[in-house]
């Protein structure tokens, strides 16, 4: 079986207001990681228009259609941004007028990869920009860890750069995610490399900063290898980065060296288990503190006024539940919580179904048993909690129309805790009436994501801020076309 990598950066955008100089070393280094491993068939594209590079994929792929393909690498450094409710890679000639055109969508090259059939599949993305309101990471919820995912790979591990919210940092030398995932290697006291390892060495890497989290999604076994990497591979991927990030790397062993000489001249021993757990314990927050927290985002939630256009047209209507039972799409946020394993005060909530079970075939079978059979199986439906005395767990604000005919929208929000961390997912619906003053929901946009530290509680407590302006501004964009039409 063969291990194919694939490699794009974009390293010279035609408008120079895209201009990414860190990529052309992002993807030096990571062709340096990939052809070190020494398991890959390599091949890093030209950064070329979008029609150019969509031709150079697709032949690539078609090239080794008749082979059995075991791990497939999928790397990509540039600029990327959300259109038609999708994630895109921009190319080097992207515009904005022509984007189908100039750039990759995520489903369209999650198609190309998928169809080689691989065991696993690997993608590592860096889009970071500076400057400009992208958004780099996955996907929204709905397709990141629903259904569509898994329907196209049993075994991948996926890479972001960023949480959904936030942007990707880069320098004029080499992009912050990508010099991460080459430290994990330099600094790894084993030779073989896990990619569970990689994740982990990222997420500890940038846990101290707000401004970029990286993002993780793994399905199948956590055991892969990206490769070997001995003493001299590590040293010949180190000597790759610029100079100042090799004297930081310097700098990080001068210090433990100088933290193991005492002034006796003895050797102090490691830190107690008393001092590892005090600085443990200052990520953590108490239940009292969650619930300020979440108080004050009620607070926030429900004095929201409407205005504008719309304050002619709708009453706003608020409704907090202390229950996840009424959330739309709530298999989606299932899923997210089954990946979680105990991080957080949430778990799946199942229930049963019916299914055919295929006949048995083969001597000494019974006539039942030849023909299909019901079943049943336990499958995920939504989340639940056992997390109790918080002033609300859901939201549905709603816009009831004043007049006739107009459509009636609402907008939801939950969340989720741990000890240290918070979740936000909010979503937006738009409903028909199906009898008089009965409704249901015709379209939903996707669940969307974002987490906070407890620790810092000032974003969360802010966040309606940008839920009302998202929401305003859909349901304006729905009735304009509506009434214009």
């Amino acid at each position: 079986m063969k291990n194919l990598a694939i490699i794009l950066g974009v390293t010279n955008y035609t408008d120079p207001a895209l201009d990414l100089p860190a990529c052309a070393l992002d993807v030096e280094v990571m062709e340096t990681i990939l052809r070190s491993a020494k398991v890959f068939d390599v091949y890093t594209l030209e950064s070329k228009t979008g029609e150019e590079v969509k031709n150079d994929l697709a032949e690539l792929i078609k090239r080794h259609s008749q082979e059995e393909i075991e791990q497939l690498f999928f790397y990509f450094s540039g600029h990327g941004q959300y259109q038609d409710d999708g994630f895109a890679f921009l190319l080097r000639d992207y515009d904005k007028h022509r984007p189908a055109q100039t750039s990759l969508s995520s489903e369209e090259l999650d198609n190309l990869l998928r169809s080689l059939n691989p065991l696993v599949a690997v993608k590592v993305i860096d889009a970071c920009h500076s400057g400009l309101s992208y958004i780099k990471s996955g996907k929204s919820l709905g397709s990141e860890l629903g259904d569509d995912m898994k329907s196209r790979f049993s075994n991948c591990h996926f890479m972001f750069s960023s949480d959904r919210s936030q942007y990707s940092y880069a320098d004029k030398n080499i992009s912050e995610f990508t010099l991460g995932f080459a430290k994990s290697i330099i600094k790894s006291s084993n030779d073989d490399i896990r990619y569970r390892y990689i994740a982990d060495f990222i997420s500890d890497e940038f846990s101290q900063t707000r401004k970029q989290t990286p993002y993780f999604v793994s399905q199948g076994p956590l055991t892969e290898t990206l490769g070997n990497f001995d003493t001299s591979t590590k040293g010949r991927i180190k000597g790759k980065l610029p100079q100042e990030e090799v004297d930081v790397l310097a700098a990080s062993s001068v210090v433990e060296l100088i933290v193991l000489e005492r002034g006796d001249g003895s050797s102090p021993s490691q830190p107690s288990l008393l001092e590892l757990a005090q600085r443990r314990a200052e990520a953590y927050v108490s239940q009292s503190h969650a619930t300020q927290m979440v108080e004050l985002l009620k607070r926030n939630l429900e004095s929201w006024v409407i205005e504008g256009e719309l304050q002619d047209l709708y009453d706003v209507e608020f409704n907090f539940e202390d229950t996840y039972y009424y959330l739309p799409k709530a298999k989606a946020l299932g899923s997210w919580a089954e990946n979680q394993g105990y991080s957080y005060f949430v778990e799946p909530q199942y229930e049963t179904e019916y299914y055919d079970a295929p006949p048995s075939y083969g001597i000494g079978y019974t006539m039942e048993q030849l023909f299909p059979r019901k079943k049943t199986r336990k499958v995920i439906s939504g989340i639940t909690t056992s997390l109790s005395g918080m002033p609300f767990l859901t939201l549905r604000v709603t816009l009831k129309p004043k007049f006739e005919g107009l459509i009636r929208f609402s907008g939801w929000l939950t969340y989720v805790l741990s000890r240290k961390n918070v979740q936000l997912f909010y979503l937006y619906t738009q409903e028909k009436e199906i009898a008089w003053n009965s409704y249901e929901i015709a379209h939903s946009t996707n669940w969307d994501r974002v987490p906070f530290a407890l620790t810092e509680p000032q974003e969360f407590v802010d966040f309606p801020n940008k839920f009302y302006t998202d929401f305003y501004e859909w349901a304006l964009t729905k009735i304009s076309s509506s009434l214009r039409d």
